[in-house]
């Protein structure tokens, strides 16, 4: 799937892969979300790297601290991901 964040359009993939942001350049950038990963620390994850696209400028130190609060926050407020038909 694509997304477009400020810094550029990105492809999204879930793998078993860890997580991790590639910027774009020539290219569209990519996204990597770790299937391995589950439950809270998958949604911590998931915006850490959407972090890293939408402000590719901040400090890993920043993303990491706002990655948790923000999944700590969604995560109170009942934020889960759906199972998919496919059990994925």
């Amino acid at each position: 799937m694509k997304y477009k964040f400020s810094s550029g359009k990105y492809t999204i993939s879930q793998e078993h892969l860890g997580g991790y942001c590639i910027c774009p350049g020539k290219y569209d950038g990519e996204i990597h979300i770790d299937t391995w990963v589950k439950k809270k620390k998958k949604l911590n994850y998931t915006i850490h790297e959407a972090l890293h696209a939408e402000f590719p400028e901040m400090s890993e130190k920043k993303v990491n601290r706002l990655a948790n609060r923000l999944g700590g926050f969604l995560w109170l407020l009942g934020y889960r991901q759906k199972k998919r038909k496919n059990n994925k």
